[in-house]
């Protein structure tokens, strides 16, 4: 289905660790790199927050950033009703929790007959491609484009996407903090040969860490013709807490820093922050691998964080565990 652009990829990966691009030109990146993949000529980006109300997943609000469109007009309709989501963008959004940090696609024979949908997209598009961040803390992005036949991915495309979706995601966070005091705020700061400059106390314990996820970033960013390779390496965050950020100084020097960019998660104040993180994204219906991935966590790390959490919630399987998660944390 993807007419995949290796270049695009990496480059949009690479480009999501720059914060100095604002939030807007950023998901018009994000957006015209998936029209390219598709040769779709229309697409929106948006975000949403969310959370579970009587565990029920709910829309709190939506904001459309991007737009693209040749039927603009109807298209503009869109960003209206985002601002008002409603039981059908529920419907729609709740979809995306299986899928954090992934894609939705498939959906077009039900969507179709949705009015929602019809007044989204004119009558020649009958499906989406999106990549979605939904992180723990219930905040999502979504950028996606229209097609003019029902989509279909092999799981190549899946995975790949996926894992595209999860560094999309981490970017995305970095701009929605606070991108322009990012040096300032730098738990440390390295060397691109690795030398460690500067390190608050968290940061000096877990240097090895740090200069791994530089080693691995490093070697990733070669890797331009194969995507694949590169997101096998290169990780969202370093030790479940930091995003290396690229920083050029007044001559052009080049830096990295490494940015707290986990999600805030409320909960259980029983529970840590990790196994909060962990708990919520489980409760969304990922699996231990595709936890440690989004979390930039070991598999061992997420399964005893679940484990941690199921004996402190009281409850005896995952399917409990979310059950509970999703009611509050209330068993």
């Amino acid at each position: 289905m993807l007419e995949v652009c290796a270049d695009a990829l990496v480059d949009l990966i690479v480009e999501s660790y720059d914060a100095t691009e604002p939030a807007v030109p950023w998901a018009a990146r994000v957006v015209r790199v998936l029209m390219g993949l598709t040769s779709s000529q229309m697409g929106v980006a948006f975000h949403f927050t969310s959370a579970y109300v009587d565990g029920v997943f709910h829309v709190r609000d939506m904001r459309m950033d991007v737009e693209f469109s040749s039927a603009s007009a109807r298209l503009g309709n869109a960003a209206a009703m985002l601002r008002a989501p409603g039981k059908e963008t529920e419907s729609m959004l709740g979809r995306t929790q299986a899928t954090t940090a992934g894609l939705a696609s498939g959906l077009g024979a039900e969507l179709c007959r949705v009015p929602f949908w019809r007044e989204i997209w004119p009558e020649p598009i009958v499906d989406s491609l999106g990549l979605v961040s939904l992180d723990a803390s219930g905040d999502g992005f979504i950028a996606c484009v229209g097609l003019d036949h029902l989509g279909s991915l092999t799981q190549r495309e899946r995975r790949l996407l996926a894992r595209v979706g999860t560094h999309v995601g981490a970017g995305d966070r970095l701009r929605r903090g606070k991108p322009g005091r990012l040096l300032d705020e730098a738990e440390a700061v390295l060397s691109p040969s690795g030398k460690v400059l500067h390190a608050v106390e968290r940061a000096k314990n877990r240097i090895d860490s740090l200069r791994e996820g530089r080693e691995r970033r490093e070697e990733a960013r070669k890797m331009q013709h194969d995507p694949e390779k590169a997101l096998e390496i290169w990780r969202g965050l370093v030790a479940g807490r930091w995003s290396l950020v690229d920083h050029f100084d007044t001559d052009g020097k080049r830096f990295l820093l490494a940015v707290k960019n986990t999600p805030g998660v409320e909960g259980r104040a029983d529970l840590t922050s990790r196994e909060r993180r962990v708990t919520a994204l489980a409760a969304m219906g990922h699996r231990d691998k595709e936890i440690a991935y989004i979390l930039g966590l070991s598999v061992a790390s997420v399964t005893a964080a679940i484990h941690r959490a199921r004996g402190k919630l009281g409850v005896r399987t995952r399917a409990e565990l979310a059950a509970v998660w999703r009611r509050g944390g209330e068993a």
